[in-house]
């Protein structure tokens, strides 16, 4: 059997799972790990600590198992950011969170002088702060990188430094242009720093090669439904080839549509106790986490809601969204691809019929 070892990194913690190839996890372990905030609106955290901790859990998972692991899954927080060294591979200092906002007047001012749009929540702004602020990086061999190129790092032990396009890219992190570029701006204009500092683009013949071996599996000879898989245009180019090289065809595109009131009051509500990271719903934060492993006693947990979830964070993601990804379904619809637009509102029952509909199952 394959496996797949899986990191989760949050924003107050990680979890490594492995899962196997039925999409089973097998094995969990999860590891406390929140950021630091010395002041109102700064928000750091400590590499070293979450890479010792990642590390740690990934061994815990993959003692459990002697099957192969064919390959890792990174899912992470999108633009915190963290410089490191790459000789030693120790962080220069402090990690920046994606919510912290000390760079809020270097936006400003990058506007005003250059013409720059970046804004405090991407990594670009992140990044040139701790190039400004941290003293001693005269001639050293630096990474920029985020929390997925960091992961990659550390459990390649500093074969990879790596991202993936989406997560690079101008209306997301601000590091990169659609071709793979280096975008202008507070980190790529630091006279201090070579292509080689940025991460590495995770070609899209990858990901889309990783499709097509799974498409061509049995299992799956009577159709899939894609998930979170196409983020950008080429993308969407290359799936095409993909499924014309399999004799197949994209039968449907799925929009779900919901409105922007209805998704931030979901996300929203999405709650964890602090303690046992059981997860809630129709609750309020700072209540007491009943779950069993705190009302026996042995927690003592309060229910949490992930910073990424406030509302704030929420509108954030849905404007990034909009700039980085809509741009596909125009691309569809301009090829001709059939598009149906469901309903996203109401209980799970209903908007699983009013798909099965649309796709005329």
């Amino acid at each position: 059997m394959k496996t797949i070892l899986v990191i989760d990194v949050g924003t107050t913690g990680l979890r490594a799972s492995l899962v196997d190839d039925t999409l089973a996890v097998q094995a969990m372990e999860y590891r406390s790990c929140p950021p630091s905030t010395p002041f109102p609106g700064l928000v750091e955290f400590d590499g070293a600590e979450l890479a010792a901790k990642l590390l740690d859990a990934a061994r815990t998972v993959l003692a459990t198992t002697k099957d192969p692991v064919v390959a890792v899954g990174i899912t992470n927080q999108r633009a915190s950011t963290l410089v490191w060294d790459r000789n030693t591979g120790e962080p220069v200092g402090p990690g920046l969170g994606w919510q912290d906002l000390r760079t809020v007047g270097e936006c400003i001012m990058a506007k005003l002088e250059h013409g720059w749009s970046v804004a405090p929540n991407q990594s670009s702004t992140k990044a040139g702060w701790i190039l400004a602020n941290t003293s001693g990086l005269e001639g050293r061999d630096l990474c920029v990188g985020t929390i997925d190129s960091w992961i990659a790092w550390t459990l390649s032990e500093g074969a990879l430094h790596v991202s993936d396009q989406t997560n690079a890219s101008a209306t997301t992190n601000g590091l990169r242009v659609v071709d793979g570029s280096v975008l202008p701006g507070p980190v790529g204009a630091n006279p201090a720093l070579t292509i080689a500092a940025f991460a590495d683009l995770v070609a899209d013949d990858v990901i889309l090669g990783i499709i097509k071996e799974v498409l061509s599996q049995p299992a799956y000879v009577n159709g899939a439904v894609l998930d979170g898989v196409v983020r950008t245009v080429p993308q969407a180019a290359g799936l095409e080839k993909v499924l014309s090289d399999l004799g197949r065809s994209l039968g449907a595109v799925l929009v779900f549509d919901i409105p922007d009131e209805e998704i931030i009051e979901r996300i929203s509500g999405r709650l964890t106790c602090d303690k046992c990271s059981a997860p809630f719903t129709g609750r309020e934060p700072g209540i007491a986490c009943d779950a069993l492993p705190c009302s026996s006693g042995t927690g003592g947990g309060v229910l949490v809601r992930r910073k990424d979830d406030e509302p704030d964070a929420v509108k954030t993601r849905l404007d990034a969204y909009r700039k980085s990804t809509e741009p596909v379904l125009a691309w569809y619809i301009g090829n001709g691809t059939r598009v149906a637009t469901i309903n996203a509102v109401g209980p799970v029952d209903e908007i699983t019929e009013r798909a099965r509909l649309a796709l005329g199952l």
